[in-house]
């Protein structure tokens, strides 16, 4: 005999339009039979059903017996994107957006552990309305060592380069984010 729960059929459409579905694809995904199908959209659904769609909404599984969906509030992002019927952006987008936010919270913390953050002198030395784009160029290079001249004659293939450069924005206390 399995364990069945009881989800609301608020919280189970909050689902599938989450994962931009209705509620009837999403129910086939996880049932076969039809008449198992009337029980999943009826919000009946077996222990495993629930933990899948639990992980599917990236919700603790007790959000799951709610009686109307969780408010997940997001952060307010301008939106630069220049078309007048812009997507949405998408859960992996805040998810990779968080996890960007929490890692820059730790190296703020480890910066201010190492006693580091106050020295790094590069931080907020220029006006953004009266520094040339030139000026700012040269005075990153020099900050990190780099001879813009000499440097790329040397290097053979841009993931040289960009290893390069990373190294040296690290060595001066930029943390680089890359993929």
């Amino acid at each position: 005999m399995s364990i069945e729960f009881q989800i609301s059929k608020p919280v189970l459409t909050w689902i599938a339009d989450i994962q931009a579905k209705d509620v009837h694809t999403l129910a086939q995904e996880f049932v076969s039979d039809e008449k198992k199908i009337e029980n999943f959209l009826n919000g009946l659904v077996t222990k495993t059903q629930a933990l899948k769609l639990a992980k599917l909404a990236k919700i603790p599984f007790g959000f799951l017996f709610l009686d109307k969906p969780p408010v997940i509030t997001r952060p307010t992002l301008p939106d630069f994107r220049n078309t007048l019927v812009a997507e949405p952006l998408s859960n992996d987008f805040y998810e990779v957006l968080e996890d960007i936010n929490n890692k820059i919270d730790w190296y703020k913390n480890f910066l201010k552990e190492e006693d580091i953050l106050d020295k790094l002198d590069f931080v907020g030395r220029f006006n953004y309305k009266k520094s040339t784009a030139e000026y700012v160029a040269k005075d990153i290079a020099a900050s990190i060592g780099y001879n813009i001249h000499t440097g790329l004659s040397k290097i053979n293939h841009k993931n040289t380069y960009f290893s390069e450069l990373v190294s040296k924005f690290e060595n001066i206390g930029i943390l680089i984010f890359s993929e």
